[in-house]
């Protein structure tokens, strides 16, 4: 994720796959910085963090429940 440019790229087994526009998380909701794979993937999760808002396509990259979803 470029957080200046709000793009995620996408790299698979060294490979770039992908370029996506992205919506980071906003102040005190920041998006972690570094390289991840991803850990679980759900194909409707409702947020517990978030009065139980629909998250469809969720690609959850860190156990604290970053996500990227609704792509």
């Amino acid at each position: 994720i470029d957080k200046r440019t709000q793009r995620m790229i996408v790299v698979v087994d060294g490979e770039k796959r992908a370029t996506y526009r992205v919506s980071t998380g906003k102040e005190g909701h920041e998006t972690p910085r570094g390289t991840f794979r991803v850990l679980l993937m759900k194909e409707m999760h409702y947020s517990r963090k978030y009065d139980n808002a629909p998250m469809p396509n969720s690609l959850f990259f860190t156990n604290r429940g970053h996500a990227i979803h609704a792509t």
